[in-house]
């Protein structure tokens, strides 16, 4: 299953010691499947192989290494490594929650924040080094797909 086909909601939370918790809200979860419908992301899905389509005008598939680094807001992750020989759907969403709830905890546990809710949108990258694709929650994810992550880094280059 193409990991940037799914859509999964992350929902960040500041405990009373300022460290942040994040964690993913399975119940909205979903993909677009090869004929562009919506359909609910199941158990089953989570234990698919990850495949990933590095270039969105060129639909050619393929798998991602076994070994893989997130980018995001100019942090590096450590190296995760695929238990099987290939990382699952499961396994690439968890290791982007750990990751991202890292960034927030160096970033965010001086103080109190208030999260936005974000959809986990997909992966862009190669040779092992991927970013992660966010979405701000709101409205049908399926057809935002693009423009507003387009949006928001526009606006992040602005800040």
């Amino acid at each position: 299953m193409d990991v940037n086909s799914i859509y999964v909601l992350l929902k960040s939370h500041q405990n009373d010691d300022n460290s942040v918790t994040c964690s993913w809200d399975f119940s909205d979860a979903g993909y677009v499947d090869s004929e562009g419908q919506d359909r609910l992301l199941s158990l089953a899905e989570l234990m698919l192989q990850a495949l990933y389509v590095p270039d969105p005008k060129n639909p050619l598939i393929t798998q991602l290494p076994q070994e893989i680094q997130f980018e995001r807001e100019g942090k590096m992750s450590k190296l995760y490594k695929a238990r099987c020989g290939c990382f699952t759907i499961g396994e690439i969403i968890e290791a982007v929650r750990s990751f991202i709830e890292q960034v927030y905890n160096e970033k965010y546990s001086n103080d109190r924040y208030t999260f936005t809710e974000m959809f986990f949108e997909g992966i862009m990258g190669s040779c092992g080094i991927f970013e992660i694709r966010m979405e701000t929650a709101g409205g049908n994810m399926a057809g935002a797909f693009g423009g507003l992550q387009h949006f928001m880094d526009m606006m992040e280059d602005v800040m």
